[in-house]
């Protein structure tokens, strides 16, 4: 009786169970929320439209290895998942010639782009697993977003991208990770004017773009090699291997624009525990140069044996009245240089601390910008708390300390800010390392 009574409940809860899974999958079905898989028949453009119309949203593109020329441009407006056989084994060549005039950040000057119809939803996107020669008739990968919703969800892994100017670029809140990709060419990103007044700047958080863990070159070893930084935007660029070829000039290699009257200032940059190679190149070559909003820049470490020299530099160009708010409407960041800071930065195993540049007196603070321990703070090796920026252990932290200056807890990886006369504040820990994208 006992064991009759036991098998009726199993099988009432069995069936109750399936009931339920049943329930969930045709509702998943119903409102295109299970994710399927759709296979184009080839790397051809027509067989990749195909297979990115047939999709929902959360579903996954797989594209065979092979090679294919594609003669237009690819526009993605879904949330999807295009994966192909592998770098060098799925393999795209762009005979796209785009139109002449107007900018780069055009959907149609790039040949493939991710331009999400309802970014409010923040939805996905990801490109892995191929090569794309981009080569001179166009420019190469855009990301857009021309609103205010951040979309913090896209991630480029494992492609080998090249091409003879733009090979990568962002236009808007287009956030998340680039990884593992083999990259030959320039890389540009821009913001919208409206950020000034209503997206902020903050360090250390998934409101950026991270690009990490790539190599980095030049496209055929002739041309320039820069990641540009216009307009109110940011981007993170740490774990990277920078190799400069012989002959290659570099003027700058990473760059984040101020004010230019014509334009706002880059918002913000991160840019640390990269290597750059310069062994062998005899260009003089400027390492990351600031002109406006604020950057943390450590750890990188500069291999170089001849030339003209390796420096970054600091500098003021502009008035923040010219491209008014001076100020960030939210946060009060100005448009000029502010709460950045330089440390653990070496070539060839030595200090590489910024230069001074261009100063102007600011007409809207009444001081001179940049000037160091206002604005900019930079590695003291006797670090005592009074100037610049210290090194070490936690418990080696002076006692005591001048507001603005700040100490890197090699032990804990925190950046402490002396936010008042002798008082320590957590200010910076770095993003979560690898991106969390990578571990989805």
């Amino acid at each position: 009786m006992g064991g009759s009574r036991k098998m009726r409940l199993v099988y009432r809860s069995f069936i109750c169970l399936s009931f339920c899974l049943a329930f969930v999958w045709v509702t998943h079905r119903i409102l295109g929320y299970s994710p399927n898989t759709q296979k184009a028949a080839s790397p051809s453009l027509a067989d990749v439209r195909a297979a990115v119309s047939a999709a929902h949203a959360g579903d996954t593109i797989i594209i065979p290895a092979g090679t294919a020329t594609w003669t237009s441009y690819l526009t993605i407006t879904k949330s999807v998942s295009i994966i192909g056989a592998g770098m060098d084994q799925t393999i795209i060549n762009n005979g796209y010639g785009m139109p002449s005039g107007g900018g780069s950040l055009e959907i149609n000057k790039n040949l493939i782009s991710f331009v999400p119809a309802n970014p409010k939803s923040n939805p996905s996107f990801r490109l892995s697993g191929m090569t794309f020669n981009f080569g001179t008739s166009s420019y190469g990968i855009l990301l857009s977003n021309a609103t205010l919703y951040d979309c913090t969800n896209i991630r480029l892994d494992h492609l080998r991208i090249s091409a003879s100017d733009f090979v990568f670029q962002r236009s808007g809140l287009a956030h998340g990770c680039m990884d593992n990709c083999i990259i030959k060419g320039k890389m540009d990103a821009a913001g919208l004017s409206s950020y000034w007044t209503s997206i902020p700047y903050n360090y250390g958080n998934e409101s950026n773009f991270y690009i990490e863990d790539c190599d980095w070159s030049a496209y055929n070893n002739s041309t320039e090699l820069f990641h540009a930084g216009n307009g109110p935007m940011r981007y993170a660029f740490r774990y990277n291997t920078i190799t400069i070829p012989t002959g290659v000039q570099i003027c700058p290699l990473l760059d984040q624009h101020g004010n230019q009257s014509s334009a706002y200032s880059c918002m913000g940059a991160e840019i640390y525990e990269n290597h750059i190679n310069l062994s062998g190149n005899n260009w003089g070559t400027l390492f990351y140069d600031q002109r406006g909003g604020k950057s943390l820049v450590y750890n990188n470490i500069i291999t170089w044996t001849s030339g003209g020299g390796v420096v970054t530099r600091i500098r003021e160009e502009h008035q923040d009245s010219d491209n008014p708010p001076a100020r960030h409407v939210i946060t009060g960041q100005p448009q000029h240089i502010s709460d950045s800071y330089y440390w653990g930065n070496r070539k060839n195993g030595a200090i590489l601390n910024p230069s001074l540049g261009e100063s102007l007196t600011c007409s809207t603070c009444g001081e001179i910008v940049p000037t160091e321990n206002k604005h900019f703070w930079i590695e003291r090796p006797s670090f005592d708390g009074t100037t610049g920026v210290g090194i070490g252990r936690l418990a080696d932290r002076p006692a005591t300390c001048t507001k603005g200056v700040a100490y890197w807890a090699t032990d804990t990886q925190t950046l402490y800010r002396c936010t008042s006369a002798n008082v320590w504040t957590e200010y910076y820990k770095p993003y979560p390392y690898p991106h969390p994208l990578r571990t989805q």
